[in-house]
């Protein structure tokens, strides 16, 4: 997978150019970014579910405001192709 690789080379970068870190210091960093990264991840996938039920309407939801399989969502996608 080409993403992890292009992550956790940026994240190198990064904590490369903070210049003179001690090594627990280096590792919070790291973890951190990798913190952020996850929750961007999270926040990007919420975006698309929210929008997904937009498109199929609310009886297409469960209880929770998720939706309900990802047939579902498979079938939003291909409906726009």
């Amino acid at each position: 997978m080409e993403t992890i690789r292009d992550t956790e080379q940026a994240i190198s970068q990064l904590v490369a150019a903070a210049g003179d870190l001690s090594m627990r210091e280096a590792h919070l960093y790291r973890q951190s970014l990798l913190a952020l990264v996850r929750l961007a991840k999270a926040e990007q996938l919420r975006e698309v579910r929210t929008s997904v039920s937009h498109l199929l309407g609310d009886a297409h939801r469960d209880g929770y405001g998720s939706t309900i399989g990802s047939q579902g969502i498979s079938t939003a996608f291909n409906s726009l192709n």
